[in-house]
Parts: C-alpha cells; structure tokens; sequence
C-alpha cells in the first residue's frame, strides 16, 4: 500500500483497523500502548491509524509485547517526530528476514540524509522480535573493540571488559548461539577494516555509511531524500501555519533533503515571524 499525499495510510474509514490475519490483530493488541510508553506521555500513538503501514510491519510473533525493549539494549533515544520511510523500513525488516545466517544491511547514503534516524527507528519498531540490540560506535574502528566487550559483560558472557580479547571471544561465541540479536553499526566508512568485527550467527545486523562500497560484506541499502509527500508531511506537523502549497514549494527548495528540512522547520518554530526563501538553506 502506497501513502496517500501528505504521508499519512488510508484506513477504510476514520478511525478503523487494518485489515489483518486474526494472529497479527492479536499480536498488535496494546502495542499503541507499548509504543507510546517508550516515546512518552507527550506523544499520541496510533497504530491502526496513520501508521497503519508499520502495524502491517509487524509481522513476527515476538517473544514481548511489541514495542517493549530487550534487557540488553543501548540504543539512543528514539524520535518522537520522525515522519516517513514506511517503505524503507518494511523494506528493510523484509530483507533481514529473507537472509540466512550472519544477514547484514548497509545503510548508505549522503550525510544527513537520516541513516542513523532509520536505524533507530527499526531497532524500536522491531525491538519486541530480538533478545539483545546494540549500538556500537564504529566512525573509529579502533575503539570498536572495547564496545563489543561491554556487550559481552553486559551479556553476562564476560567478567571484565578491560580484558577485550577475551570479552569479545566469549561475546561472540556466544551470539552465535544466540538466535535473535540485532548490531548497529553506526557510522562506519571502511568496510574492510569492519569485517573482522562481523560475529556471524544467525542475528542481523545494520551499518550506517557514507561509502556506498559494503557488497563484499553486506547488501547496500541505499537511503535517498524524503519523498515530496514526506517533505510536506514534515513541514506541516512540525509548522502548522505553512500551508500545503508553501510546503510543497519550500520542500523542492530544499531538495527533499531531511537535515535541511529539520533545520528550517526549527528555525520557523524559533522564530516565527520569518518568512521562507533561499536564506533557510543549510
């Protein structure tokens, strides 16, 4: 199902629920509930509403009540605006399922695209399918090492994380025992020099990169710009009084492109009584 224009998945009347498989419907029971726990009491949750599409997301029979988190996790804090990228993540969820053992995504793309933004989001979309996630760090490789062994003692795997040979042997050992974890690793631009830290097994794993270059170690996903529906979507929650039109104009002008579009809707929000033009490109 394709989003309607403004970004928002079409219901068959306000308000109704998406047509699931009886089991998926059970599923999903509460997970407006568990979600909106996790972003906050300030954020209203509705998954059988405008995020129907990630409802029809979630299609595995997770172990917790989806949207609760795994005891062991390090992920930063989710957005509680972020808007779009439906498609990329069923996506995404769809290509970590279809692979075997050791799957490893490469999400790549221009800086400021939102690469790291869609990572975050997977990993608590689909927090309630895995047993262990966790964020590692990975702009310099050489502290890759030390952030797997906190993991291994965080595991239970490891007794001393100053001892990295040993924490990340036993870490690794055991995810391959393991049959559900996730890996993010965040802003990595060498594939070459991150392969050594692949653990294989049967988990998946993210990365998040400028290069483009990872298909000798991992399928590239290429993150693009916002779709102009995205664009407008973004526009408007973020800076109601910008009429539809304005959005569209000020989204072309801006090139669809996430960072540039946060940056003017802060601006708009910080100082209100500026108007739009080439002044608001970042």
């Amino acid at each position: 199902m394709s989003p309607a224009p403004g970004g928002e998945i079409p219901g068959d009347a306000a308000g109704s629920q998406p047509d699931l498989p009886a089991h998926l419907r059970q599923d999903l029971t509460g997970f407006d509930q568990a979600r909106q726990a996790s972003l906050g009491s300030g954020t209203q949750v509705n998954y059988f509403g405008e995020d129907r599409l990630r409802a029809e997301a979630v299609v595995s029979i997770a172990p917790r009540l989806p949207g609760s988190l795994p005891q062991i996790w390090n992920v930063q804090q989710r957005n509680p605006a972020f808007i779009g990228r439906d498609t990329a993540l069923v996506e995404l969820r769809d290509q970590l399922l279809a692979g075997g053992t050791a799957v490893a995504r490469a999400l790549h793309g221009m800086g400021g695209v939102g690469k790291t933004q869609l990572a975050v989001e997977y990993a608590y979309l689909f927090s309630g399918t895995y047993d262990l996630v966790w964020w590692i760090a990975a702009e310099r490789t050489e502290l890759i090492a030390a952030q797997l062994a906190d993991l291994g003692v965080k595991a239970g795997v490891a007794v001393d994380s100053a001892e990295i040979p040993a924490a990340v042997s036993a870490l690794y050992s055991d995810l391959r025992r393991r049959d559900s974890w996730l890996l993010i690793f965040d802003n990595a631009e060498d594939p070459r020099a991150l392969q050594q830290w692949l653990p294989g097994g049967s988990g998946h794993v993210l990365i998040t990169s400028r290069n483009p270059n990872w298909g000798e170690i991992a399928a590239p996903v290429n993150v693009a710009v916002f779709a102009s529906e995205e664009s407008v979507t973004l526009l408007r929650r973020r800076v109601p009084s910008i009429s539809a039109a304005d959005a569209g104009h000020i989204a072309v002008e801006l090139g669809n492109f996430p960072l540039a579009l946060g940056r003017f809707t802060l601006r708009k929000r910080t100082r209100p009584g500026t108007g739009r033009g080439p002044r608001y490109r970042s």
